[in-house]
């Protein structure tokens, strides 16, 4: 019991002192700062950090710099589509040049000669030129299942003695040079001269007996099987030529001419409104594209938007963050106030603009003024019935503190006099 009645005693001295101090106006509050959390809307690698923890920074000076390959190389595409939309709509609006009208009738041209020629059939020459076609092909193909002559093997050898004989004179002049210039003879020029016609006789001599090699070889597989490959393509080409065109050739012949007659057309109309319409529409996307990539790539630097002290620093080089997560908090030393807590009793003593007595716990003495006042209380009993209770109503109110020569600080504690002294 004795202790119950001394924490009674104390609270209720506690209690008479508060209201007391509130009825002379003078509160307690902490000095706050006004801070700016500061970061992209993209996400991100952090490949730079420019500043430090307790820099003073300018507003617009870079804080970090994300990773942002991949968006200019977006951009660069971006702008590639966006130019030939450009170009696209300009064509249109400047109408077919005549080069291409002139193109357009040279393909209506050349699609209804292609049509006539199919409807006439095969000209006589063609099949002509398609028999003969055939029997050179068949003629390749029984040289070479037949294999070589003996007069060709015999007329290989021959020339491979001949080659063989050239190369061992060739060899003997050379070595007799040789000879004659280190006796000092003969000038280097004729030894120059022996040289080349010893490798040029070398080179004769392996060209023959490659030849009379292949001879004795006799014909290859692959080769006498292309050989066959192309007899049958000339049977068909021959059999396609003596019959005359297909049906399906002349409908796709048909097709043909009305496409193009129908390309013609539409370059001699010029350009419609719709394709106009539907180019400009094409090019408002290509840059609106082109402006969303490059509103990212300027969200990759991160920029002060105030000037103050960098009071938190949350990344550094090589960290990912997401899209709108916080990498630096600035602080604006010229931005400070005191959020005081009032009853409503002495609300009534205040207005927005109210000079107020502000003294820091170091002796700093400032005068401050009524910011904000807010319209709601921020302790409010749940029932206000009685006298006692409506003094427990607090409003929050704020208090701009001036700071002309840095010397305040955010954390200090200070006490706040509602009359000014």
């Amino acid at each position: 019991m004795a202790l119950l009645l001394i924490v009674l005693v104390v609270f209720l001295s506690a209690r008479r002192h508060s209201a007391e101090k509130n009825e002379s106006g003078i509160y307690s509050g902490t000095i706050e700062a006004e801070e700016s959390r500061i970061g992209s809307t993209v996400g991100g690698r952090i490949v730079n950090v420019a500043v430090k923890e307790g820099d003073m920074v300018r507003s617009g000076q870079l804080i970090v710099r994300l990773q942002d390959d991949q968006l200019v190389a977006s951009l660069n595409v971006a702008k590639a589509a966006e130019e030939q939309a450009a170009n696209r709509l300009r064509d249109l609006q400047l109408g077919p040049r005549p080069q291409e009208i002139d193109q357009a009738r040279a393909a209506v041209h050349q699609s209804q000669s292609q049509l006539e020629k199919l409807q006439k059939g095969s000209r006589p020459e063609e099949i002509t030129a398609a028999r003969a076609g055939l029997a050179q092909a068949r003629e390749k193909l029984t040289l070479l299942e037949n294999g070589p002559r003996k007069e060709d093997i015999a007329q290989a050898r021959a020339n491979l003695e001949a080659a063989t004989a050239d190369r061992k004179y060739a060899d003997a002049n050379l070595a007799r040079n040789e000879k004659l210039a280190k006796e000092g003879a003969i000038a280097a020029q004729a030894l120059d001269q022996a040289r080349d016609s010893a490798s040029v006789a070398e080179a004769r001599q392996n060209t023959a007996q490659q030849a009379l090699d292949e001879l004795l070889a006799g014909s290859r597989e692959e080769d006498i099987r292309a050989a066959e490959q192309a007899v049958k393509q000339a049977e068909a080409n021959y059999a396609l030529v003596k019959k005359g065109p297909r049906e399906e050739d002349i409908r796709a012949a048909q097709a043909a001419v009305r496409q193009s007659q129908a390309a013609l057309s539409n370059l001699q109309a010029g350009t419609r409104e719709y394709q106009i319409a539907q180019a400009q529409s094409a090019l408002k996307q290509a840059r609106a594209q082109v402006a969303q990539i490059q509103a990212n790539v300027r969200e990759r630097y991160v920029f002060a938007p105030i000037s103050g002290q960098l009071l938190v620093l949350n990344v550094q080089p090589g960290d990912i963050v997401s899209p709108g997560q916080p990498v630096a908090t600035i602080v604006d030393p010229h931005r400070l106030f005191v959020r005081i807590y009032v009853s409503a009793d002495q609300l009534g003593n205040l207005t927005t603009g109210s000079k107020l007595t502000i003294v820091t716990d170091s002796g700093w003495r400032v005068a401050g003024q009524v910011e904000q006042i807010p319209t709601e209380a921020e302790f409010t009993p749940r029932n206000v019935q009685t006298p006692e209770e409506r003094a427990l109503q607090q409003y929050a109110v704020k208090v701009r503190v001036p700071n002309p020569a840095f010397k305040l600080r955010a954390g200090m504690s200070a006490t706040i006099r509602l009359r000014p002294e």
